[in-house]
């Protein structure tokens, strides 16, 4: 919370409107409700490999949909920082790779969440998936860096 107040603290030299400002907070109660949300979102149902039809093509042949990860996804969201924790929950429950770019304004506070996630994601699989599963972009320039490859 102390960090969030940096990023609100800023965005009021920055003379950001009130409603702006008020996405930025990160109180105790929604990070409570973040909690409540991931902890739902880790006991789901693995979603990877679920089969989603099945087709006969011919005798003994057998088309079956499964869902698969996509890969690695760009997600880029404005000055809400609870937003990071809830896409970065569901992206690895789903096994993707995510690439997480949040408003300049909350940028401490995404900082911090962003650690606070890839160490809890090595401690909680002893190592198994990397942290590097889950990465902050902090500028426009990386993001077009990005988008040229």
């Amino acid at each position: 919370l102390e960090v969030n107040k940096e990023d609100i603290k800023a965005a009021q030299s920055m003379k950001m409107s009130k409603s702006m400002r008020k996405r930025l907070v990160m109180d105790a109660k929604k990070i409570e409700n973040l909690c409540k949300g991931i902890t739902q979102i880790a006991n789901d149902e693995d979603p990877i490999g679920q089969l989603v039809s099945a087709t006969e093509l011919s005798k003994k042949l057998i088309l079956h949909q499964k869902t698969v990860p996509i890969g690695v996804l760009l997600i880029i969201f404005e000055s809400r920082p609870d937003c990071l924790p809830q896409i970065a929950a569901l992206s690895i429950k789903s096994g993707n790779g995510l690439l997480l770019k949040g408003g300049k304004e909350a940028r401490m506070s995404c900082r911090f969440l962003h650690k606070l996630i890839t160490q809890a994601v090595e401690k909680a699989t002893k190592g198994k998936v990397s942290s590097g599963v889950v990465s902050l972009v902090e500028t426009r320039q990386e993001i077009a860096q990005l988008l040229s490859l």
